[in-house]
């Protein structure tokens, strides 16, 4: 799930409101707060976006989008809360420019790129806990709050593991799926396989070996199949396995191929995001409304505050028949798997 993709979403559709003929321009200044985060207890930073909305009746809402005081609060604290404790932790305000996190270019200042941050160790988030996001903003203004649940840890059961290995058996004829638990205050998930391989010049069997992966995505809003299912299932044709490859692999007759193993990459989402995407995605396509929805658990302003967790399994190996299909099977036979 892609956070910049998810808040690009809110902000823009708050801009897009603005230039609606609807919208009353003369009307009073009003403070509107756009949040965007998400926890997880596997990380080792803590990072919550929040901006603001912005309207003159002079100036074009595309030109105050390139200016930075006219998204960012200048002077605000924020705050997580164990709820059930009470016990309050304030973020700290940094450029994310500066420790690696770059703001995609388009209508909004790419400098500064301000979060609002606090580490793991200081937070120490259990699974399970309710947890408070508070924005004061001063000025007597109400304190902007949402609540979320951090997401405990899901654990792998297909492909199952045999002693200390797991393996995907793909083939042409019959399916293959993903299988897994997850807390139940997890309801949507983004499934992922890394297939890593090595790169080597036939011509030289001494080069270098070159490692290289392709992330082939299975799905990125996977649900349970009923409520109170304990397990998700996220299953794929076994002969997709192999078309991904050849249509994603150059065929250079110069190269062979090892492969090195599968990474199986799941991002579970809290109900907030996955409210989120599911009123974005139903409002997609021709058929879709003019005016773009919106939901946000704030209890003003716009966003999304929640809770997110990621499995990761690494070096999964694949039968010995899938091995043979890779290197002899008509979608892959050009690709130079050893």
């Amino acid at each position: 799930m892609n956070i910049r993709i998810i808040f690009t979403c809110l902000v823009t559709a708050l801009l897009l409101n603005a230039c609606t003929n609807d919208l009353n321009l003369t009307s009073d200044w009003k403070d509107i707060s756009v949040v965007y985060g998400l926890i997880n207890k596997s990380d080792q930073n803590h990072y919550i976006r929040v901006e603001k909305a912005f309207l003159d009746e002079e100036t074009s809402a595309l030109l105050l989008a390139q200016e930075a005081d006219s998204i960012f609060y200048e002077d605000v604290s924020v705050f997580l809360e164990k709820v059930n404790s009470g016990e309050q932790f304030e973020l700290q305000r940094v450029d994310g420019t500066q420790i690696g996190f770059d703001k995609e270019e388009g209508i909004f200042v790419d400098e500064p790129n301000f979060l609002y941050t606090i580490d793991s160790t200081s937070l120490d988030l259990k699974n399970g806990e309710l947890v408070k996001f508070i924005l004061n903003r001063g000025d007597n203004l109400p304190q902007v709050t949402a609540n979320t649940v951090v997401l405990g840890d899901m654990e792998l059961k297909s492909p199952g593991s045999n002693g200390d290995s797991r393996t995907f058996s793909f083939a042409y004829e019959f399916n293959e799926d993903v299988r897994f638990t997850a807390p139940e205050e997890a309801l949507i998930f983004d499934v992922r396989l890394r297939i890593n391989y090595q790169e080597f010049k036939k011509a030289d069997p001494g080069s270098t070996l070159e490692d290289k992966s392709l992330e082939w995505i299975w799905d990125r809003s996977a649900t349970r199949a009923s409520e109170g299912d304990q397990q998700v299932k996220v299953e794929i044709n076994g002969e997709s396995f192999f078309t991904y490859l050849g249509d994603n692999l150059e065929n250079n007759p110069e190269l062979g191929r090892i492969y090195k193993g599968i990474d199986v990459i799941i991002t579970g989402g809290g109900e907030e995001l996955a409210t989120f995407i599911e009123i974005k995605n139903a409002n997609t396509g021709i058929t879709s409304a003019q005016d773009l929805p919106f939901y946000t658990n704030l209890s003003e302003g716009r966003g999304v505050f929640s809770s997110r967790n990621t499995l990761e399994v690494f070096d999964i190996e694949i039968a010995p028949n899938t091995r043979d299909s890779l290197r002899n099977g008509i979608h892959t036979m050009d690709l130079n798997f050893l």
